[in-house]
Order: structure tokens, then sequence, then C-alpha cells
């Protein structure tokens, strides 16, 4: 068996792309049109689940969060280990209710579907099952397939799979990724 690993809405890159850009279900949350790309990030590293940085104590959290979203010396550096502004907030408890184990789950099952629509389909004998059946199942599964494919892209449900290892790298995970078996 195979492992896979995963991560939940971690940002895919340092500065390149806007991480609601990345996740556009992000967008959805209330008034993060009104936040830089570096508060939303600071948002995952401090309250996310899957942040590299959430097992440690709420301060040390903080610390690292801040330096991992504004690196030194960067203009839009905020100090937030005193007060979170109102407006932060939404984003906070966003990131905070993510259930990572359950975007990943949902992830697979879709990958399972569509697996399961591809066996249906092709077993279906034209010849001798019933025709209105076959095209009462084709129309729904065709309406279906475009919300699998979406799940199943990358970032689709905020769940990104880390690429494989290459032979002779560090086989030990990072703490922040969440490792399954491939069933």
């Amino acid at each position: 068996m195979s492992e896979r690993e995963f991560s939940v809405f971690e940002p895919k890159s340092d500065t390149i792309i806007d991480i609601r850009d990345q996740y556009p279900e992000l967008w959805e949350i209330a008034g993060i049109d009104e936040l830089t790309d570096r508060d939303v990030r600071f948002a995952w590293f401090y309250c996310c689940k899957s942040s590299p940085y959430y097992k440690y104590s709420e301060r040390e959290r903080m610390k690292l969060s801040l330096a991992a979203a504004f690196e030194k010396n960067h203009r839009q550096r905020r100090d937030y280990s005193t007060s979170i502004p109102e407006k932060l907030k939404p984003t906070l408890d966003f990131f905070a209710s993510v259930n990572p184990s359950a975007r990943i789950r949902a992830k697979l099952l879709a990958e399972v579907a569509f697996i399961n629509i591809e066996t249906a389909v092709h077993g279906f004998d034209i010849k001798s099952d019933d025709p209105s059946i076959f095209a009462s199942t084709m129309k729904n599964n065709l309406d279906i397939i475009p919300k699998l494919i979406a799940i199943m892209e990358d970032g689709g449900l905020g769940v990104t799979e880390k690429k494989p290892k290459n032979r002779g790298q560090n086989e030990s995970s990072p703490d922040h990724v969440i490792r399954i078996d491939n069933v």
C-alpha cells in the first residue's frame, strides 16, 4: 500500500499567488476582501489545524505565524500579539473551524465516486440492458462529474495532495501534513 500526504488550505507559494485565489472557497468568508493576502496567510498559520504551528502554545504560535506570514522587514508587517482587529476575526474563526480529516475524506470519497461512475458506465451492456435506464444514469452522471472533478482537482475542498518524495529523501513527514494509506 502506498501512502498519500495531504494538507488543508496550505499556501502553495510564499508570495506569488494570493491564497484566496489558490482556494476560491476562501472568498466566501465575510470581510475577507478587506484583508491583505498576508493577513489571510497569518490566519491560516495561526488557526488552521493543518498549520505547522498549530501544535505550539498560543504565544509561540502567534510569534511563528506572524513571522511566516509577514517575513522580516515586510512593509505590511503586523503585530497582532496585543490585539487582533475585528475584521480579521471571521477569517480566524473559519480556519479554526476547518476539519482537515473530514475534508480529506470527502476528497477521497469523490475519487471513489468517480471510479464507481466509470465502472457503471463501462459495465452497461447496450444490447441487453434497458437503454432508458442507461440514458437516465448517464444524465445523472454528467450532472455529477463536473462537481467531482472540482473536488478532485488540486485545492478542491481546500485539500492539496503533497507531491511524492524522491527516493533517498527523509521519509518523515511534517506534523502539519496528514498522511493516509492509499485504499
